[in-house]
């Protein structure tokens, strides 16, 4: 997924967001310009596109007076995120200003350096939310209680939510910005690629959607993945975009999938797919955005439910109070009757026997009322049940323990899943369910919220649970919420669970990764720094600045830099430190610094650039080492070499000339053994030759006396005839494409020994390509000369070595001779003439060697 995200540009990336269903906008600035709206919040906001690149307020005038913009501003001041839910907003829609509800989320979205980039806002239509709310409102005060301690709940859950997103953020945003943005989509996404359906990408709400790992389903055909889609429409629909190029878009859609255990679930969701194209403009994919909303329809459907159970409830309630009043009127008929009987009780006794009847019987009907009253307070009872149930399916662990035994009175599906256990433990003692429990500090936490009625918030905390049989360790931030009774005491304690494992866990392979990276740095003695392009500032490890001769406490930046590398050096260290920042590759320079002490010292210093959403340089990162006894190993190497290769000269020359010789006898020998030994000391005697050669140049070069005899040649003549040996083989072809003239002022042999070197190469590292181009080009200042082949290329990690001495490019199933020296000799060669030296190449395209040289127009200018 990572190759695609890098793959796609930024507007491609933009594009695919703003195919979301959900409505989403994009705002730069504290003047909050929209940059980016898609048609969802085009839809809300009854707008066209035109508005984009205004103002928030002026493209909406009807927000003036409204906290939205407000808030906007805030979150791009302090960079952090904003989210309500249910908020009402006054909009202008077909010319009338209507009240609208909303769930909607203001991300501040920060580029590397931690500065605010854009704000994301995406937002939920709600009203039907809101409609059915007005209809729970109506129920008992018991009912609104629960309701309101379930939102008290839910704004706890938000603050849980917003600390666990910033714990994301900061292991995101070692990861590429613009793949964040897609990652982090509220809604599912995937690419299916070709006739075959293939998933080529899903995010992590579309895995979720599916119930399915990545492993499961990328690279892998969609029917073969959910052979239960054949039959069903999408497939089919699928296939229409990919050939017609028209999206789909529908809405509130029914899907039946499995899940890996073959389980068959219906869901509902919103989907729509978009067609992709190649560079050519041919469709190849088709990107499918998923929003989940079975939670949605099941909620609405229950609501509607339960609108129709609490209409019954209702109209049993007034039958209930129909038979309360007419209870009422016996009553009072039966005082009155008492009030007679007391006036007449002096009278006769027998009267007061009668009255003590009818008052049994009166009696007995205020206990068929009493009985009747508890019936409706059952009935309310399975009402409030009802309300909980509508959390069931809730997205967020949540359940009830009652009483001091902590009784499971509700765990909804989310729950029961993180506890690893079936509905079978309800009812029991959380104790008792979960006896992995017992020696943990979880139960008394439990306790103690019920003897003192306050909250408590876990974060991050370690739990040993029992999944599958196999007890484990896991994480988990959660709320534990008293529930409290008409007198204040609490009667059972409200669970709301997050499982947190797998960002505690990359959390800590991050400190681990990070501890391992600075033991291997203090291993190498290796010091790391961080240069800042735009200012010149340096943050450099200890041992950084102790390579450079400095104490830890020392500023150290690139002008101080600059300042104790030794002068000959200063313009090749910007010259790689710029060819790095141009060419987007590895900075790599060797040089030599003078410490305050007076002391010299060889620094080996790589680093890579990074670079800003516009694609301007803004850092290096890298490392440095102290190399001052490899250079001094180096340096007797080479005088070794330089000792040795002067020996062998006399000795060499002497047996050149007997080989030469025994060539011109070779008319007088008829032994064929020995005019092949001949010729093979001949062949052998040129390569030791063309060594010591090389020795003697790098010598010279070592120690500042490598000659040139400069004068002016066509350079033009020089390529057209160069080489021939390569061409009379027969096994190669030379393409020479050079313009009629190019008069330079160089040394021509040692031009010459560059062309051979590179064809050379090209024959030796790349033999399978036949044909191999030499060019040249007339620029404004100077003379570029290419030779190109077509062979298997050379590796990235190779490339910064190509002109060091003594190096030679590696091969597995290859060997090859020679000490290294050739590229390293020609690049001095260039260097010395003040021309440029380089190469570019391409795995399973080819190579291309390419030099420059000045235009001069005199020996004097030269």
């Amino acid at each position: 997924m990572n190759d695609l995200a890098n793959a796609l540009s930024n507007q491609a990336l933009l594009n695919i967001l703003l195919l979301s269903n959900d409505a989403t906008a994009i705002y730069t600035g504290e003047q909050l310009t929209i940059q980016w709206v898609n048609e969802g919040m085009l839809t809300i906001w009854g707008k066209e596109k035109s508005i984009r690149g205004t103002c928030f307020e002026d493209a909406l005038p009807e927000m003036k007076g409204q906290p939205f913009t407000e808030l906007l501003k805030e979150v791009w001041r302090n960079g952090e995120d904003y989210e309500a839910k249910n908020s009402r907003a006054d909009l202008v829609v077909n010319g009338k200003l209507q009240p609208f509800y909303f769930d909607f989320k203001y991300r501040a979205i920060k580029d590397e350096k931690g500065e605010m980039c854009c704000i994301l806002h995406t937002a939920t239509e709600v009203g039907d939310r809101m409609r059915a709310w007005e209809l729970v409102q109506m129920r008992e005060e018991s009912e609104q209680q629960i309701q309101e301690e379930l939102i008290a709940v839910n704004e706890e859950y938000q603050v849980t939510n917003e600390q666990l997103e910033q714990t994301l953020l900061a292991v995101k945003n070692l990861q590429n910005q613009l793949s964040q943005l897609v990652t982090t989509s509220p809604v599912g996404m995937t690419i299916l690629k070709g006739p075959d359906l293939v998933i080529e990408m899903a995010n992590s709400h579309m895995l979720q959607i599916w119930r399915r790992t990545y492993d499961q389903v990328i690279n892998k055909k969609l029917l073969t993945v959910f052979p239960e889609l054949v039959g069903q429409p999408f497939p089919e629909m699928l296939q229409k975009v990919l050939i017609t190029g028209t999206p789909i878009m529908l809405k509130e859609i029914a899907v039946s999938i499995k899940d890996v255990e073959g389980n068959t679930k219906n869901i509902f969701v919103d989907f729509a797919y978009e067609p992709l194209q190649d560079t050519a403009g041919k469709i190849i994919s088709v990107m499918a955005t998923v929003s989940d909303i079975t939670n949605i329809v099941d909620i609405r459907t229950e609501l509607e439910a339960n609108e129709k159970e609490l209409h019954r409830l209702n109209e049993e309630l007034e039958a209930s109070n129909e038979e309360y009043r007419a209870t009422n009127e016996e009553i009072y008929a039966l005082n009155e009757e008492y009030t007679a009987i007391n006036e007449a009780l002096n009278r006769s006794n027998e009267e007061l026997t009668t009255v003590k009847t009818q008052l049994e019987v009166a009696n007995k009907l205020l206990t068929e009322s009493n009985t009747i009253l508890n019936s409706e307070n059952v009935a309310l009872t399975e009402a409030e049940s009802k309300t909980l149930a509508l959390f069931e399916d809730a997205p967020v662990a949540i359940g009830i323990l009652s009483g001091e035994e902590l009784i499971i009175s509700i765990a909804n599906n989310e729950l029961l899943k993180l506890w690893g256990k079936s509905p079978k433990i309800l009812g029991k003692p959380l104790a008792t369910a979960l006896p992995e429990l017992e020696g943990q500090h979880f139960l008394n936490l439990l306790v103690e919220v019920m003897q003192t009625g306050k909250a408590y918030n876990g974060n991050d905390e370690k739990v040993f649970l029992e999944r599958g049989g196999k007890l484990g360790t896991y994480y988990f931030s959660y709320v534990y919420k008293p529930l409290m009774r008409d007198g204040g005491k609490p009667h059972s304690v409200m669970v709301v669970a997050y499982e947190v494992t797998t960002q505690v866990e990359t959390r800590k392979a991050i400190e681990e990764a990070n501890e391992r990276f600075e033991l291997a740095l203090n291993a190498g003695q290796l010091g790391s720094y961080d240069l800042d392009l735009r200012t010149g500032k340096m943050l450099c490890s200890e041992q950084c600045k102790i390579n450079f001769g400095l104490s830890p406490e020392d500023r150290f930046d690139f002008e101080d830099l600059i300042n104790i590398i030794l002068p000959e050096f200063r313009e090749y260290v910007q010259q790689k430190v710029d060819a790095a920042v141009a060419q987007n590759h590895v900075y790599a320079a060797e040089y030599e610094i003078q410490c305050s002490d007076k002391s010299r010292r060889w620094i080996q210093a790589t680093g890579l650039p990074r670079y800003d959403q516009e694609g301007k340089a803004v850092r290096i990162i890298g490392v440095t080492q102290d190399i001052s006894k490899r250079k001094a190993y180096e340096q007797r190497k080479d005088d070794f070499l330089g000792i040795a290769s002067h020996e062998l000269k006399t000795p060499i020359t002497v047996l050149k000339a007997n080989l030469q010789m025994l060539n011109r006898l070779q008319h007088k020998i008829t032994d064929t053994m020995a005019l092949t030994l001949i010729s093979n000391a001949t062949a052998s005697m040129d390569k030791i030759s063309k060594l010591i050669e090389d020795l003697l140049n790098i010598n010279k070069h070592t120690h500042g006396k490598l000659e040139l005899n400069k004068s002016f040649f066509d350079l033009a003549k020089l390529l057209k005839n160069c080489c021939n040996h390569i061409v009379l083989e027969g096994k190669y072809e030379l393409h020479v494409d050079v313009p009629n003239s190019l008069p330079v002022f160089a040394d021509e042999q040692r031009i010459d020994q560059v062309l051979i070197n590179f064809v050379n190469n090209a024959v030796k590292y790349a033999s399978e390509s036949r044909i191999i181009h030499l060019t040249a080009e007339l620029q404004e200042y100077e003379i570029k000369v290419c030779v190109k082949d077509s062979g298997k290329g050379i590796p990235e990690n190779q490339m910064p070595h190509l002109f060091d001495r003594y190096w030679q490019a590696n091969s597995s199933d290859e060997k090859y001779t020679g000490l290294g020296l050739g590229l390293f000799i020609c690049s001095e060669i260039i260097t010395r003439h003040g021309g440029r030296i380089g190469a570019n190449s391409e795995l399973g395209v080819g190579s291309t060697f390419w030099f420059t040289l000045p235009i001069v127009k005199s020996e004097s200018t030269s």
